[in-house]
Formats: C-alpha cells, structure tokens, sequence
C-alpha cells in the first residue's frame, strides 16, 4: 500500500474517533440539560419567593406605620391591580404578585386560628387559613414584653397553653412573612387568593422572620436620652478605683447616639478625669450663649443646641391616665406601714400627719386601710428589721379627691422617708450647695479657687455676708483686703472682692471655709424663714432643704423605706397608671413593667432600695410623668449611704428633676449610689401646651457615684394614650430562609 493511501487510512480513523467523541458529548449533553435547566428554574423560583417574601415584609411595614394597632384584620380585597392583589381577613394577609407568566404569593398571619373566643380575640379567617407553625404579633402599643405563641396544635392552631417561641419587648412587632411560587399560583384571584398546593408539582418556599421597634417619638426633634429646658447639673461621686466614675452617655439602637441637650449651661464636676464619657459615640448640646464645664472624652463631641429645636412635647392630655371607676380609686391621704406590717391610713396631707403623729405616736388611724380592687397588700416576714410589706398595683389606680380638702396619695413607713441632703420642702441647705452658687473670677464655684490674687463673690453671696456681719459682727485678719473696712459691715450688695493675703498663703482657704463659710451656714439654718435669706438663696439659685415633709419624724418605729416595695403588674390588664390630682409620695421601692405613675403635682420617690439596683431584673422602674417637680433619692439614714438606683422608664415633668443619689459631705465614694436609666429624661419646664411663654423651670440636677444614661425612645411611648403620627421603625433582627 502508498504511503498516501496509508495516510487517509490514518485521517478517517482520526474523524471516525472524533465523531465518535462528539456524539458522546453531545449525548450526555441531551443528559444533562434538563436537570441544569431543572436548577436554574430552582434558583429563580427561590428568588421569585424571597422577592415575595420581602414584599409581604414591606406591604406589613406600610401598613403599621398608617395604623400601629394593624394585625391583618381590614377584611376585604385592600389592594386589586393587575400586577399586586391582597386580601386581609380577620388577621391573615394574602399577597399575590404576577408579572408577564409568573406568580408568587406572600402570605402573613396573625390569627391563632383556635376558634372563636381564642387567644387573639379574631374570627377565624374561613377560606384564608395559613397552615405555618409561626404567627406573627404585633405589640406596638403594648408597655410590657409579650410572649409570642407557637402554633403547634392541631391543625397548626395556637393551643390554650402554648409554647412560646419568643418574647417581644414593648413597642416592637414580629413579623414572619412566607413567600410561595409556582405554576398553580397563575389561577389565583381576589375571590380565590389562596388556592390549595397542587397534589404533584413543585412549589417553592421561602420564610422571613424580623422583628422592627420604634425608634422615634413621631416628632421633628433631636433625639435625647436627657435633655433640659434650664441648666443640667451633674455632680459624680469621689473616686473608687476600678470604676468608671462618669456620667455614661448610651443608646439602645445604634443609628442614634447618647445624647445630652441643655438650653443653658451644662455642668459635669467631680468623678474621674474624663466624666463626661460614652462607650461607643456620644454628644452633649449647650446653645451658643451657654457654657459647658466638664472633661468630656474623645468619644462624646460637641454640638451647639438650637434655638428652633425644641423638645418633647408630651401633653397632659396625651398620657394615659387612670379613669376613674367604682373599684379603681384608692383614697387620697396617707397610707403607712408600721413595724409589724399593719397598714393604716389617715385622712390628711403628709404635713398634717407629720404633725399629728408626733404628737400622737400611738393612733392606729383607719385600720385595716381601705384599698380598692386594683391595689393589693401582702406581708412576708412581718418580724423586724425583716419585715417586708408589698403594694401591688395590677391596674389603673385613680386617687380619689372627692373626700376632705387634700389632694395628695403618700405611702410611706409610719415615721416617714428620709430624703437626705438637697430634698424640697426643708428647713436646712447644703453647705456645698452654697458654696456652688458661688463664682470666682477664675469660675471654678469652689473656694479654693484663686485667679492669683483675689476672691470674687456675686451679689447674693455679698448679701449674705451683710446678714453675717449684722448678727455676728466678724473680724478678720487686717492682711484681708475688704475695702474701706476689715469687718463685714457695710458692703452693699454689690460684688464682694476679698484680695489674697500677702502673708500666710498657705493656710487662707481654711480660713476662709471656718470664718466665712461658717458664719453664713450658721446664719442660714438659724433663720430659715427669714426673706432675706430666702431672698439671698434665690439669687444664688439655692434651694432649702434637707429635711422637712421628706424626712423622717422621732418615732421608735424601726420601719423604713427598704421594708416597703410598691409593685405595677399590668399582666391581667392592659396597663397599670397610678393617677393622682396632687403630688404622689412614695417612700419605697418601685419597680414595674408597664406601669406608670402621672401626677398632677410632684413625684417623690424617696428611700428607693437595692432591689433596684439588680442589673438582671427586667421590671425596674415605672415611667414618670409630673406637671411639677420629680425627685428620686436613694438616701439610707441609718447607714448615711445611699443605694444605686436602676430605672428603665421615662421621667418627663414640667418643672425641676432631681436624682439624689450621694451628697458633698460623704467623701467616701463607694458610699454614693449609681444610677442608670434606660429609656429617656426631660425636664420640659413648663406646661408642653404653652406654645408663647418661655420655659422658667426644667432644671436638671443629679448626684451620683456614675450615672449611666441610656436612650430607648420606646419608653417615651409608654406613657401616651395613643401612638402619635410620624413614627419610624428600624429593624431589631432578620432571618430569611
């Protein structure tokens, strides 16, 4: 054979082999391509149910955001377009979406489907039941954490006992949206928007659980976890080493920061070198003609409070208050708990008592006290210094005004609260509280302060030193510069400069602290009732106090604050407000979930104990709501300490604020108490509905050892009758499957 022929030999056996390949390859592509066609319908169908899913989501969002109370219960066909239907009934939600020759379905539900008189108060959805074992809940307007059922039961029903698949903190909602696609769904209609799952086909699946909280409070202001219409003092506690000695700006949700905002000055003394301080970001607000004095970190920047920004505005009229009813009202007086745990009343204010159990120790009162139906008394352990006495408030409590001429509720031990240095309503003031009204050229507030050369006090501080000189006629040292005269009489009131000495410097601050300021103290609390001193005090910006109606009497009744715990649990009704017409006192511990104290007065809550103080307890704290003044003190008596106090609530009033938790004279700092607050402050100084005149209240003014601040605007909402308009929503969690 030709090598020619040879060579064509060779070449058809190379073509036959190649086709041989080819035909192998495209076999197996005729193999293969049905099921990679199959995983590509797959994978478009799933994202066609997700993109359903998502749908549903964003449909219920729009839905709450128009009505905060929506669960899927606006029976009807809501939404009929070519290219998006939903159907609502008795809480189920049906979305079907088509475009071109697809069709997906989103489907959410919130009735328990358990029949009538069930769970959720809702009709059973005949025709639109969904069969998940997942409800979605909505507890926008609820003030307490909720259990989210499962729906485990027969028929995927939520049974009478169920399981709880989550707890839902207040003001949030739970959604879980499913999202379904596939050929079946291209029939489906607004008479027929949930058709049966075929017997043989496919359909796909998908599943969102989120959960949203809300994030404002429906108004155009510049969220605060504490803001003040006048100054907002804030003295922090001597140094303890390994503690953060500061005041903490936080917040619950991260896309707002800790905030602080003063439309006068902002003071932060005392603590460690940076007092002012935020773990993560932090902002304090002064307006432009005001100062900030304090050691801010690097963490917490400044910002210049606007004259056009204001401040919540919660109405009087917008709080929920208790109504009253045949069984709601508990009397107005005071209620007092004696050493072996009996509760007594009488029919007075809290001055008319003070009086007249001082003079008559042994008048039981009313006993047993009358209590309406929806506060209840229990005692454990009625042995002292054991005993501990417990009010519990299960539902809206109105004080009733209608009996004598008082308007005040007071709940204290028989010999009364001791509020401690700083309090209302005394006849005492705190040295250091003078000593602050102070100012120095240098502007330190403090005494000790020089500029190099001299002292300078204000008016008010001149004017005291008149009344001094009128009564005790002091003579100092001829090295003390005073003017035409070395004694203190004559000086007018206009500002007092007194020249540094130019001899024996060293020791001029002590002798300034016992002549000076020993003479004024001893002036002030020897003439209490003097309108001089008043008068002085006033322009120092001074408030007596330190005893008075908030401080206990001489009786040998061993029962104090720490013995009583008053207790708000809504958990059988839908809230528990304690409303008063007059101030609302407290001598006790406090703590709740969903309750809510308003006054038309001042609150006082005083002699708060360490149960408030236990990080892991969920129900401390009440929110707070006063047309007058708040005042929380947390002042021990016997052990001259005070107690840490952890609120989680709102405190909103029309005048001052005041969380005394430590005082001047207490040099050892582990003795000062820690206050912490989750939710938000606002002292608003004055009637919110007054839209002409200007704030002359709203000061803020805070001793304590730390002071942690955090923001959660929910707790605003918990003391509002109704949901406001403009609220925002930002997402808590999301899980998609």
């Amino acid at each position: 054979m030709s090598r020619h022929r040879r060579r064509q030999g060779v070449f058809i056996i190379s073509v036959l082999f190649i086709a041989v390949l080819v035909t192998m390859f495209v076999g197996a592509a005729f193999q293969l391509a049905p099921g990679a066609l199959r995983r590509n319908v797959n994978e478009s169908e799933l994202a066609l149910a997700h993109r359903a899913a998502r749908s549903g989501i964003a449909y219920a969002l729009a839905r709450i955001k128009a009505d905060p109370q929506w669960r899927g219960n606006d029976n009807g066909t809501v939404v009929n377009e070519p290219d998006l239907i939903v159907v609502e009934k008795d809480g189920n939600v049906i979305g079907l979406l088509k475009q071109g020759g697809l069709a997906a379905q989103f489907r959410i539900r919130f009735n328990y489907q358990d029949g009538p008189g069930g769970g959720d108060g809702l009709a059973d959805p005949t025709g639109l039941e969904i069969q998940v074992p997942l409800v979605s809940f909505n507890n926008l307007l609820g003030n307490s954490a909720k259990p989210v059922p499962k729906a485990d039961g027969s028929g995927f029903s939520v049974p009478a006992t169920p399981v709880t698949h989550t707890t839902l903190q207040p003001h949030t909602v739970y959604l879980v949206c499913e999202g379904r696609c596939g050929d079946w769904l291209r029939n489906a209609s607004d008479t027929n928007p949930n058709p049966a799952e075929p017997t043989f086909g496919s359909v796909t699946r998908a599943r969102i659980e989120t959960a949203y909280k809300v994030t404002n409070l429906g108004q155009p202001v510049t969220a605060a976890v504490a803001a003040s219409a006048s100054s907002f003092i804030t003295q922090i506690g001597p140094d303890v080493i390994g503690e953060n000695n500061s005041l903490i700006l936080d917040s619950s949700v991260s896309s707002v920061m800790g905030r602080l905002r003063s439309r006068d000055d902002m003071t932060v003394q005392g603590g460690d070198t940076d007092n002012l301080t935020a773990p993560q970001s932090g902002e304090r607000r002064v307006r432009a003609t005001k100062t900030f004095s304090g050691a801010a970190s690097t963490t917490v920047t400044a910002q210049t409070e606007l004259e056009s920004d204001g401040l919540y505005s919660i109405q009087w009229s917008d709080v929920h208050q208790a109504a009253p009813g045949p069984s709601n009202q508990i009397q107005a007086g005071v209620y007092t708990v004696w050493q072996d745990g009996t509760l007594h009343y009488y029919d007075m204010d809290l001055a008319s008592y003070r009086t007249h159990i001082t003079a008559n120790p042994n008048d039981a009162g009313v006993v047993p006290a009358p209590l309406p139906s929806t506060v209840s008394y229990s005692v454990t352990g009625p042995s002292t210094p054991g005993m501990q006495a417990e009010f519990t408030i299960s539902g809206d409590t109105a004080v009733n005004t209608s009996v004598g001429a008082h308007k005040d509720l007071v709940i204290i031990p028989k010999k009364g609260a001791e509020a401690g240095e700083g309090a209302p309503g005394g006849g005492t003031v705190a040295e250091s509280s003078v000593f602050s009204g102070m100012t120095t050229s240098q502007g330190g507030g403090q005494p000790v302060n020089w500029d190099g050369s001299k002292f300078e006090y204000n008016s008010g501080m001149s004017t005291f030193l008149d009344l001094v000189a009128q009564q005790y006629n002091p003579v100092y040292p001829s090295d003390w510069n005073l003017g035409s005269s070395t004694t203190m009489a004559n000086l007018g009131s206009s500002t007092l400069t007194i020249e540094r000495p130019s001899s024996n410097q060293s020791n001029t601050a002590s002798k300034i602290d016992t002549l000076l300021m020993g003479h004024v103290m001893n002036y002030i609390n020897a003439n209490p009732t003097d309108p001089a001193v008043l008068a002085a005090l006033a322009e120092l910006s001074v408030t007596i106090g330190g005893g008075g109606e908030l401080s206990e009497v001489p009786l040998p009744d061993t029962t104090v604050p720490q013995n009583l715990l008053m207790k708000f649990d809504p958990a059988g009704s839908s809230s528990a407000a304690l409303s008063g017409a007059g101030n609302v006192t407290l001598g006790a511990r406090v703590e709740g979930e969903g309750g809510s104290i308003t006054a038309q007065g001042d609150i006082n809550m005083v002699g708060l104990g360490v149960a408030l103080a236990a990080s892991t307890n969920p129900k401390e704290g009440v929110s707070l709501y006063s047309q007058g003044d708040i005042l929380i003190s947390t002042y021990d008596k016997l052990a001259d300490a005070y107690h840490d106090v952890a609120l989680k609530g709102v405190a909103y009033c029309w005048g001052d604020f005041k969380a005394l938790l430590g005082k001047g004279s207490l040099g050892d700092g582990t003795k000062w108490g820690r206050l912490n607050l989750t939710g938000a402050l606002v002292a608003y100084g004055k009637d919110p509905s007054d839209t002409v005149n200007p704030a002359t209240l709203g000061h803020v003014d805070i001793k304590a050892r730390s002071a942690e601040l955090k923001f959660d605007s929910s707790y605003l909402l918990s003391i509002m009758s109704a949901m406001p308009g403009g609220v925002e929503l930002g997402r808590v969690w999301w899980m998609q499957q």
